[in-house]
Parts: C-alpha cells; structure tokens; sequence
C-alpha cells in the first residue's frame, strides 16, 4: 500500500505495496474527553496519543455505531449496520447470529492484497458456529475473546439469561441463569497458555509478536479495554485526581478509568515503536468504536449521551491517522467508520449513507451526509443522521423508544414470561413503545453553533425568517432520511437465545462455537447409525 502525497498531506492510498504495516487499533467505550488531545475534560495519561494526534490527521467529526456489535461490523465490512441488521442490539454471548458471512472483510482483501492478516483483541460479532470466527473471515491469525467483555485480568467471561421455569405456566416466575467460562481463543482453539496480565498488555504483545512477521503485516487490534469492569495495575500520577464536573460522570471510577486509558497510551507507544525501528513504511489508524460510559467513569464533554444513545457523546468517535508518511492536518469534515475500511481497501460506496466513501486529505470533503443509525421498525425506527445544510453541520435525531438497551431487556423480560411468536412479539413490543413515544420526537441541531446538542431548533418556531428557515433545514434532513424508507433490515434472530446450549461447562469450561456448520447444536444426544449384526 503506497501513500500519495499532494500539497503536504495524505490524498489518496492505492493498495499495493510491497513494505507496509499497518495497524487499525479500537478502543472499546473511549469517551470523547477521555484523552488529552480533545474534549472539555481531558484526562493527563495519553502523551503519546497526543503526540501521535498531533502528528498526524486528527479526525473531529468521525461517527460510528452507539455500540460495540455494529461499530465492528461497520469497519470490518464497509457497510452500515443497517444493511447488515445489526443496528438494533450487540450480539450476546449465548445468541445464535453474527455478522453476515456475505459481505467480505477488510481482513479478506488486504490478504487479497498481499498482507498477512492478524485480529486481535475483542471480536464480538457472533460465534455460534464455527463459520463466525475471525480466522474463517479473513484473517490469517486470531488472539483474543469472541464474546463482548470479560475480567481483564481473570479472562473469564460472564453471561446472563433468562429462562422460563415452565412452557405450559405463562404464571411461572423466570429465572436468572449465569454461564461462566474461560474465554481466551488462539486460532481456531481455546489458548493453552495463561497469563495473569491485563487484557491489554496481553493483545499489545500478540500484535507485537505479529508485527515481527516479515513482509507487509496488517493488524486489526481490537481492545477489550476501555470496556467494564474497570480494571488498572497501579494508577499514574497523572490520573490519582482525575475526576469530572458532570454529576452523570462516576467520578469515584475517574481514576481507574484514567489508569486503563494509560495502559492504552503505553500499548500504542510500543506498537509505535516497533513500527518505526522497522524498514518498512507504517501507518496507525487509532480510533473508539463508540463514546464511553459514565457510570465507569468515562467523560463524552462537552458531548450530550453516553455509548448507547444516538447522541454525539454516544457516536461521535476520538480518532486520528498516523504514519511515517503522513502530515498534520485537523479533518473538520464529516467521516464515518465505514469510511476507514473504504480509504485502506480503497474502494468507495455510491450511496454515501449506507456505504463508505475514501477519505480525501486535500481540504475537502469526501462525503456531505452521515447515517448515524436507523433502528429497525421492531425497535421503533428512531435513530439519527448528521448533513451539511447550507455550509453548516445539522443532526436529525428521529426519538421513537426508550433506548436500545431498554427496549431489548423488555423484549428479553416479556420471552421469559410467555412464549411468542415474532409477530406477537413486535406487536406486545409495538404497543410498549407507543405508551411513551405515541408519536415520534424530532430534533435538529446545528452541531457548529451547538455541539453539545442543547437547542432543538424545532421548538418554540416562530413566524418569522429564522423559525422558517429551521423547518426548511428540517424538511431537507428528512428527505434524507426518507430515502432509507424499505433499505432498513432487521434480523429476527435478534430474539433468539440458545441459553444452556452454550453453557462453557459443555465444552470443558470456555466459551466456544455450540452449534456446527449445518446450524445444529452440538450439546444434543445423537443417534448414530451402526451396521446390523449379520450372523450369516
């Protein structure tokens, strides 16, 4: 892969190249002021993120997915979550989907290209089968966890569903079931090995280790960190009176939070080394896959939400572009995930909101519109979208449910009550939903003027020119969203949980695929077929 350079900056990259490592790293729930480079509330721990943002294109209006399941997807493939059906909830631990096995990968056309391929870290798209692995995606190598989180130092992955007690009793009390098992996976096998270290100590070796290898090497590193429990080794100086203003923000967890950020910065700096002792060219693409949480003490400020939520604090993502041949630059355009997986595989999308676009280095903008995410009509079709309206930034925020994470958890709490079929599930979850949302709620914002997303520009309208030039911008946003009307998938089996069928205590203790290529469960009596004894 060649970089071309023009006036001073990255233009365009061409996928060829006999000499290059390249490294996309993400970091799981990183808030928006979680860094020292960027936010109202900067934590001291990254000089060398800062260092490296400094140096190279540092992206202020990058978007992703409110969670970790499409955010991932969105890079790996190119495509929105919406066109993968993967926009409404993450994949839980026990459920038997995934990313679709369709769309090829980034990992499927930089081995095209000539690279080895590495993923490591948190993959968290699906492995109930063994079609669903990172090694059978694209990529020559795979260390790390399949499933969402786990404990840092402890490895193990904790999962909880709810079971009925009795099909035939829609009385019976459900019950809580926790499966917990080992969850580190090397290749297509649970690791042999052991480590007491933090998650990321562990991964940013493994990278290193894959780094080593001769020849063009690209790295999908995905870590585990900053996602809960929030765990650190002991606390820099820099982050022991690390705390936050917001009252949302658990400033008790600040500290430690700050601590596993610090981690992060270390990690970078020796894959950053690495890279540059090398004869070969690098490049680094450092970016969240969505905004942090405040309840473990992550800080989005000025951002309004948290990951989750369609607001910025939730989508709009830290992340920069570094490189031994990269220039400093400050991209003020809007970006979005899949836009990476289109400038490294270089190939682009003609429909700018569900596909990606290269990112162009020259000044100007490479893409005018963003989807943030359109939920399906099961989860209430709410979500948001940023364009540029007349020189400036305006969001669309449709608001039609309580949340995605609320609205699974009742959808989860009314299967554990009754048994239903699809169609009366999403008419009991249809009828939940209109109780609080009868209509839905639009907003708009103008993101220059108001990032944090405060002044809905759709209340209080008055007659006169600027309340009339609100409701145009507004009619504007919402021909853009109407032209998603009939693209938006769903994925019914969103509602399907296998529960004990991929209980690790089956398969001696790690969380694994439970079910075969043919889809069935692997943890079921077999009747096997034996030739009948002929005495004759």
């Amino acid at each position: 892969m060649v970089l071309l350079l023009t006036t001073g900056f990255l233009l365009l990259w061409t996928a060829r190249c006999e000499k290059r490592k390249i490294v996309v790293a993400v970091v799981d729930d990183l808030g928006w002021s979680d860094v020292g480079f960027q936010g109202d509330e900067p934590l001291r721990a990254t000089p060398t993120l800062d260092a490296l943002a400094a140096s190279g294109v540092r992206f202020e209006r990058m978007y992703g997915g409110c969670e970790c399941t499409p955010s991932r997807a969105m890079l790996l493939t190119g495509k929105h979550a919406v066109s993968l059906g993967l926009q409404d909830s993450v994949v839980h631990g026990t459920e038997p989907r995934g990313m679709p096995l369709e769309p090829p990968t980034l990992g499927d056309k930089m081995r095209a290209f000539g690279y080895g391929t590495s993923c490591v870290g948190k993959w968290h798209l699906g492995f109930f089968a063994p079609q669903y692995l990172p090694r059978r995606r694209g990529f020559d190598y795979f260390f790390g966890i399949l499933s969402g989180g786990g404990d840092h130092y402890a490895k193990v992955t904790t999962e909880i569903f709810e079971a009925r007690a009795s099909n035939d009793d829609v009385s019976s009390e459900s019950n809580v079931v926790l499966l917990r098992g080992r969850n580190l996976w090397e290749n297509d096998g649970p690791w042999e090995g052991w480590s007491d270290e933090h998650s990321t100590v562990l991964y940013t070796q493994k990278a290193l280790d894959r780094l080593d290898d001769d020849g063009p090497t690209f790295v999908y590193l995905a870590y585990q960190a900053v996602h809960g429990p929030v765990q650190a080794g002991e606390l820099p100086v820099a982050c022991r009176d690390a705390t936050s203003s917001s009252p949302d923000v658990n400033s008790a967890l600040r500290p430690r939070l700050c601590g596993m950020v610090g981690m992060i910065d270390d990690s970078i700096k020796r894959i950053h080394e690495a890279m540059s002792r090398d004869e070969f060219d690098w490049t680094l693409w450092f970016v969240a896959d969505n905004g942090g949480v405040r309840r473990h003490g992550s800080s989005n400020a000025p951002l309004r939400g948290e990951k989750g939520t369609v607001w910025d604090g939730g989508v709009r993502l830290v992340s920069f572009l570094a490189g031994s041949d990269v220039k400093p630059q400050r991209h003020v355009h809007l970006a979005h995930l899949v836009d990476i997986h289109a400038t490294v595989a270089q190939e682009g999308s003609g429909d700018d909101l569900l596909g990606g676009r290269p990112v162009r280095f020259d000044g100007t903008p490479h893409r005018t519109r963003v989807l943030v995410n359109r939920n399906s009509d099961t989860w209430g079709g709410g979500g948001a979208l940023v364009a540029n309206v007349r020189g400036r930034a305006y969001k669309l925020v449709v608001e039609n449910s309580v949340g995605d994470a609320v609205l699974y958890r009742a959808g989860r709490a009314m299967l554990a009550e009754r048994a239903y079929d699809q169609a009366g599930l999403d008419a009991a979850l249809d009828a939940r939903r209109k109780l609080l949302f009868p209509e839905p709620v639009v907003h708009v914002f103008d993101l220059d003027a108001d990032p944090e997303e405060a002044n809905n520009l759709l209340e209080n309208i008055d007659d006169d020119d600027d309340g009339a030039s609100n409701l145009l911008i507004r009619d504007e946003l919402l021909r853009a969203w109407s032209e998603l009307d009939g693209k938006i998938l769903s994925s019914p089996d969103v509602w399907r949980d296998d529960g004990p069928l991929a209980d690790p205590a089956l398969f001696g203790g790690t969380w694994r695929p439970w079910r075969d290529e043919d889809g069935l469960p692997l943890a079921t009596y077999q009747i096997q077929i034996i030739t009948t004894f002929n005495p004759a």
